[in-house]
């Protein structure tokens, strides 16, 4: 869902039949980012922990920091040297702040509780229960 000036201006949702919650959700901050023009200033919402210790909280530099930064530098793999699950999705991620980075776009991650009522949240939780009934 994105915002301006605490109105909702575009929305998107959708679904794949069979797919794990850690892909819609990368694939849902993908999405998300795209919906974004590069070069803008942008606070970033997302109640998936494991997307936001991706990225890692706080303004995106030059590079994305987070798990991503060390998966990349690794060779995309983990600690344990095995790939994250959904690398190609990872990798998209990792490509759209890229893109980001290099426009000057002033982007800011933060994890927010699910189902707390936080208004853009919320709206989201409701776009992927719908998004999971049409797939």
């Amino acid at each position: 869902v994105l915002y301006h000036n605490g109105q909702e201006v575009d929305c998107l949702k959708g679904g794949h039949p069979k797919t794990g919650n850690g892909k819609m959700e990368v694939m849902a901050m993908v999405q998300g980012l795209g919906m974004i023009r590069e070069g803008e200033v942008c606070q970033v919402w997302s109640d998936a922990k494991y997307v936001i210790n991706t990225i890692g909280q706080g303004l995106l530099s030059n590079t994305p920091k987070g798990w991503i930064a060390g998966w990349k530098g690794k060779g995309w793999k983990k600690k344990d040297g095995n790939p994250p699950e959904n690398l190609k999705d990872i990798k998209e991620l990792y490509s759209v702040l890229i893109a980001h980075a290099k426009a000057g776009s002033k982007l800011s991650f933060s994890w927010t509780k699910a189902h707390s009522g936080t208004i853009g949240n919320e709206r989201a939780d409701e776009l992927a229960r719908e998004g999971r009934e049409e797939d």
